[in-house]
């Protein structure tokens, strides 16, 4: 047809730099603990990602696979946020319903009873997805206060959920450090 197409191709004589393993001798699966960015990280030294070649390979993941995962993940979380927003909201309207039946007799506690069926699945999704961080990579820099930080905050925002179907009063004040906590992480995430 004619049509040509151009390819980059960067070429970096380090084995597994780009953290693109392949399975071992012996056929077992080889994790990231395994790549010379990670023993990059372990060493805690910035000065390593400072030269054009690091800058170049790091640019190149950022471009094909990171910003695409970030993007994603920032989606999600907006999603989430606004969700728990609405779900603030609806609990400070509905404090004076009494029962869950209640709330199922009421328009606004309706809503409130459909973001407290999808809020605990985002905050499952974030607990699952730092254990299974902290189990594939067990090296000291990665157990961090941050993803310590996430896991409370999505105990926290089940927690809000969980008493604002029981009706407790202390779902107010859950969800306020709920959001507090969550417009902390978004403040990170910007």
């Amino acid at each position: 047809t004619g049509a040509t197409t151009k390819v980059v191709a960067r070429y970096v004589s380090i084995k597994n730099i780009a953290g693109l393993l392949r399975e071992g001798k012996d056929g077992s699966p080889l994790d990231i603990r395994h790549s010379v960015l990670h023993h990059f990280l372990a060493c805690s030294n910035a000065q390593l990602f400072g030269n054009q070649p690091m800058r170049t390979l790091l640019q190149f993941k950022w471009e094909t696979y990171a910003r695409n995962l970030f993007l994603r993940e920032l989606a999600l979380y907006v999603i989430c946020l606004i969700l728990f927003f609405t779900f603030t909201v609806i609990v400070t309207d509905t404090e004076t319903i009494a029962t869950t039946t209640g709330l199922f007799e009421d328009d606004l506690g309706t809503v409130g009873i459909a973001t407290s069926c999808l809020l605990p699945l985002f905050s499952i999704r974030t607990v699952v997805r730092e254990y299974k961080h902290h189990m594939q990579v067990t090296t000291r820099h990665v157990f961090s206060a941050w993803r310590t930080f996430r896991i409370i905050t999505s105990l926290f925002v089940m927690a809000s959920v969980f008493l604002f179907i029981a009706r407790s009063q202390a779902t107010i004040v859950v969800s306020a450090i709920s959001a507090a906590l969550m417009w902390f992480q978004a403040l990170y995430f910007l």
